[in-house]
């Protein structure tokens, strides 16, 4: 079993939709108070992770 926090859960129910890693930040950055740069590290980080396991696809 996967626990995702709320960033991590926003960016697994959005990242069909936002097409691109930057639409995906600038919806995080619209939605959460967080800064770009730790909302790039963890969207690259989350991303990174779901396309490992084979969740996702580039």
């Amino acid at each position: 079993m996967i626990t995702l926090n709320e960033v991590a859960s926003f960016i697994w129910s959005n990242i069909d939709e936002c097409k691109t890693l930057d639409k995906l930040i600038a919806s995080i950055l619209e939605k959460f108070d967080i800064d770009e740069e730790t909302a790039r590290k963890d969207v690259e980080s989350f991303t990174t992770e779901l396309i490992r396991m084979g969740m996702v696809v580039e």
